[in-house]
């Protein structure tokens, strides 16, 4: 019996692994001609490695909203160029240990990546706008931040000795 609950968990979470992929596993809304992601149909309460469509019905994905994956087990992303904005707290409490921020990116926002396993993050040189607490409470050693990047107080307190470069 204990073989068969445990088969079928690593189905799940093999399955649910695959279908990060599938545009059809996020919820999301339409506005102006783009698409915001405000998070996912929970199919096994675990999502792992999760990649953004830079499509969803054809139409691009522009945003991220605020909390669509907080409080999860994310622990990789891929945001496509695509995306411009990141909400506050979008990726807040996981288990990230791989962000790719798309070279489109403009904003982000308040605490959405904080709470995380990140030792290390590429923040492209679209990226304006980097709110409070963005970064906070990861395992960053050393980020280089683009110098048209206004940085919010505290977005990188509580690192491991955290070298910012501009």
């Amino acid at each position: 019996m204990k073989k068969k609950v445990l088969f079928g968990l690593l189905l799940a979470c093999f399955v649910f692994s695959v279908f990060c992929k599938d545009e059809s596993i996020f919820r999301y809304e339409v506005n102006n001609g783009g698409i915001t992601i405000t998070g996912y149909h929970d199919i096994t309460g675990h999502i792992g490695d999760l990649e953004i469509p830079e499509k969803i019905n054809g139409l691009p994905v522009l945003e991220i909203a605020g909390g669509a994956f907080h409080y999860n087990v994310v622990t990789s992303v891929t945001i496509p160029d695509s995306v411009k904005i990141i909400r506050p707290g979008a990726f807040y409490a996981n288990r990230l240990t791989k962000a790719i921020i798309g070279n489109s990116v403009e904003t982000i926002g308040e605490d959405a990546f904080r709470g995380n396993l990140l030792t290390s993050i590429a923040i492209p040189n679209s990226v304006k706008s980097i709110g409070k607490s963005t970064f906070k409470e990861n395992k960053l050693k050393n980020v280089v931040v683009p110098d048209s990047a206004k940085v919010e107080k505290n977005a990188f307190d509580n690192n491991v000795k955290i070298t910012l470069r501009k």
